[in-house]
């Protein structure tokens, strides 16, 4: 019997299952969803990314594991993916596989690609706070440091990148202008553009005086 969270991912009934570790250290929890989901419903394309994918990605292949394995970032070429798979669904492929981006084939990474900065663009994320709003959210991409413990680089490559300015705060005119507004910054290296992060934030306080922020996942190593 599936667990308990692939049943509630099974009875939305979806055509395609996209998953995500964000590090090694839940890989194994990563691959026994991906097992459980596989032998509730063998039909149903997976597929799994992230940092924690792109450090051991041999390891979520396997007959109860993905049927693709992105190692990149999926703005590269994660919709060519999309279209393969509804246009024909045939893992064994290899050469038509090949010609997507960042996708992870025998042991090889087919036209491994980054994203400019002009085709990334703000996600905000919006989760539950009581009296209040909460996003979460990415500014950057990559990282030039060489930290043993880390992998994003292994995704988002050694050069550090920022959304346009002007893509930000064009995105947060819906946010609300009164009442609490909270936002997590999850990048890993925003203190590498500090002009550019305080900009962000001051049109954030302009906009709203009672915005807060946190960085849960740090805002530069070092």
């Amino acid at each position: 019997e599936p667990i308990e969270t692939c049943k509630s991912i099974l009875d939305k009934s979806p055509d395609i299952l996209l998953i995500s570790c964000f590090a090694w250290a839940y890989a194994a929890e990563c691959l026994e969803m991906i097992r459980d989901l596989k032998t509730a419903a063998p039909d149903i394309p997976i597929i799994v990314g992230g940092p924690g994918v792109a450090a051991e990605p041999e390891y979520f292949q396997g007959p109860y594991g993905a049927d693709f394995i992105y190692t990149g970032e999926a703005e590269a070429g994660f919709q060519k993916l999309l279209k393969y798979i509804k246009s024909n669904q045939d893992t064994n492929d290899k050469e038509g596989l090949k010609s997507i981006p960042n996708l992870y084939i025998n042991k090889e990474v087919g036209s491994p690609l980054l994203t400019s900065c002009e085709d990334l663009y703000p996600v905000w994320s919006l989760s539950e706070m009581r009296g209040g709003t909460h996003y979460t959210t990415m500014l950057s991409r990559g990282c030039p440091r060489k930290c043993r413990f880390c992998s994003n680089f292994l995704v988002q490559g050694r050069t550090f990148r920022k959304i346009p300015v002007d893509a930000v705060l064009a995105s947060i005119d819906c946010f609300p202008q009164e009442g609490p507004l909270s936002i997590n910054f999850e990048d890993d290296n925003l203190l590498l553009a500090p002009d550019y992060f305080i900009e962000i934030l001051t049109a954030l306080k302009a906009h709203n005086p009672a915005f807060s922020f946190t960085a849960e996942n740090g805002m530069e190593y070092t």
